[in-house]
């Protein structure tokens, strides 16, 4: 029987553990503005472009692609780590005026969408290609566990240390992430034909764009994650004046509502699997 992947493979362990503490410190942050948002500017308006700010640069996804085969992929995941462990870093020293908080959260969240793909890019480069799939799994097991329990952690901080403090775990986070990161073997872009280069950046983009849309499963899946991320900013929104409010909770009990979420991705794939295994069998 082989040994478990995150101890049969020291560098894809430092990688995931990278993954998984950031994931956490950044699910805290989603459940931490939020609140103090509500607190400081307490109308549904200032919440709501905090919200946007966090999540439209999600919309530059081909054009982080697009950089993350044109550079070092593990140079460019420290400079974003780094990058966010400045921007929330610096949210939490000043606790700045709201213009400058929505600028900060948008340049975090910019980074972050820089990061994703050249993460996912770096994990053909740590395992052996019989282990890609249960990589992914981590990888994807990771994120879940950090929007189950990072909400909690966050409201929970928020209640006990204030929005200062809590800001403060999540850049310490970033910056131990960048510390696995740093031990990582070098990850070099993706090598590119002549053609490809000559392309330019605009036109790989264009190119990529075009996949997406000639191909009907990969355009269903990006359909359907755009609405849902979209009713998932709709309830980010609303939850927190909810929690406030009618319910009357505090910051911890506004965290456990923001983790069910992630509670329910965690659940919600072990559901299906085990139907379709009911399904399978005879």
């Amino acid at each position: 029987m082989r040994r478990f992947l995150l101890f049969r493979n020291p560098v894809f362990g430092r990688f995931w553990g990278a993954r998984i503490v950031s994931y956490l410190g950044s699910a805290a942050t989603v459940a931490v503005l939020p609140l103090y948002v509500y607190e400081t500017q307490g109308d549904p308006i200032s919440v709501g472009i905090l919200t946007l700010a966090m999540t439209l640069p999600r919309l530059l996804g081909p054009f982080a692609g697009t950089v993350s085969d044109r550079m070092d992929g593990k140079r460019l995941m420290i400079l974003c780590d780094l990058g966010q462990a400045a921007m929330i870093g610096l949210a939490a020293l000043l606790l700045p005026p709201f213009p400058v908080l929505v600028l900060l959260v948008a340049g975090s969240a910019t980074l972050s969408t820089l990061f994703f793909p050249a993460g996912r890019s770096a994990v053909p480069a740590l395992v052996a290609p019989d282990d890609l799939t249960p990589a992914n799994a981590f990888l994807g097991t990771a994120a879940n566990l950090g929007f189950a329990l990072g909400p909690a952690l966050g409201g929970s901080a928020f209640a006990v240390i204030g929005a200062r403090g809590a800001l403060a775990f999540d850049a310490v986070t970033f910056l131990v992430s960048a510390a696995f990161l740093a031990s990582l073997p070098a990850l070099p872009s993706a090598p590119k034909d002549g053609a490809a280069l000559s392309a330019g950046f605009l036109a790989e983009v264009r190119d990529g764009l075009r996949y997406v849309s000639h191909q009907p499963l990969v355009r269903a899946l990006v359909v359907g994650l755009f609405f849902g991320i979209t009713f998932i900013a709709v309830d980010t929104v609303a939850l927190v004046f909810l929690a406030r409010g009618p319910l009357e909770t505090g910051g911890a009990g506004y965290g456990l509502l923001a983790s069910a979420h992630g509670v329910g991705m965690i659940l919600g794939p072990l559901l299906l699997l085990r139907r379709v295994r009911l399904a399978l069998v005879p």
